[in-house]
């Protein structure tokens, strides 16, 4: 065999081995959780660590590689912490690796479908046992450690007299305790809720006991909060509904 035929079945034979191994790869990135799945979007979650610490976390994942977490210990008076840094995939696709110039470690999250789970949360790797205590679920938009500003009840736009500092009626999501709490209109106010997914309710209204101008629209708000069943975020506007659907109160978010 002469050096020109020994070259060419090289060749033959390299241009085999890597047509094979790229019809390798490209199957097992259609079949990956990058391609598979609608990853982009936000996710929250309540982590439980090992000294059984419980942990607010919320993640916004995008398009074009970047993130923005917040997190929050419950129970103690830490504030919450906001992170924006960006994200590689391993080589898989499966996984991503959050990184940030405000944390030392990186972060590795398994991208499945609506929901995210750490593998490692910065320097701790977590045990496959472990996993289900790390589980950070798809949601429509982040609700919580937010302040709404009430713009409408039902169809009517809002609008009040100011009380003071106050000029508008606002509910403010805590991730601690599943607290809600904001200014009514003539009152302060306070509540619980309860969230499933994009279901949400509130238990009865607590509130102070202040006379005004505005206690006719504070009163329509409590009455409303009392029907909540659901919720929908679109861009910056949150939409609390019955259980039938109907539009109760509409709110645009003011702080992040």
């Amino acid at each position: 065999m002469n050096y020109n035929k020994l070259k060419l079945l090289l060749l033959l034979s390299l241009a085999i081995l890597l047509l094979g191994c790229g019809e390798k790869s490209k199957k097992e990135n259609l079949t990956s959780s990058r391609n598979l799945y609608d990853w982009s979007g936000f996710y929250q979650g309540v982590l439980i660590e090992a000294d059984q610490q419980e942990t607010y976390v919320d993640i916004e994942i995008k398009k074009d590689s970047t993130f923005i977490k917040r997190e929050k210990k419950l129970k103690t008076e830490d504030k919450l912490m906001t992170i924006n840094g960006t994200f590689t995939w391993t080589e898989d696709g499966n996984n991503i690796v959050l990184k940030s110039d405000f944390e030392a470690y990186d972060s590795i999250l398994l991208v499945d479908k609506d929901k995210l789970v750490f593998k490692r949360k910065l320097d701790k790797e977590i045990s496959p046992q472990d996993m289900s205590n790390y589980i950070l679920t798809k949601i429509p938009g982040i609700l919580l450690e937010r302040e709404w500003k009430v713009t409408k009840l039902s169809d009517s736009v809002v609008n009040i007299i100011p009380q003071g500092d106050n000029n508008h009626i606002n509910i403010y999501f805590d991730s601690d305790e599943n607290k809600a709490y904001g200014f009514g209109g003539s009152n302060f106010y306070r509540t619980s809720y309860y969230l499933v997914g994009n279901e949400v309710s509130f238990t009865p209204v607590m509130s102070t006991k202040m006379a005004g101008p505005n206690i006719k629209t504070e009163n329509k708000f409590f009455s409303s909060l009392k029907q909540v069943k659901r919720y929908e975020i679109v861009g910056k506007e949150l939409f609390l509904k019955d259980d039938k659907g109907i539009n109760l109160i509409t709110a645009k978010v003011t702080s992040k």
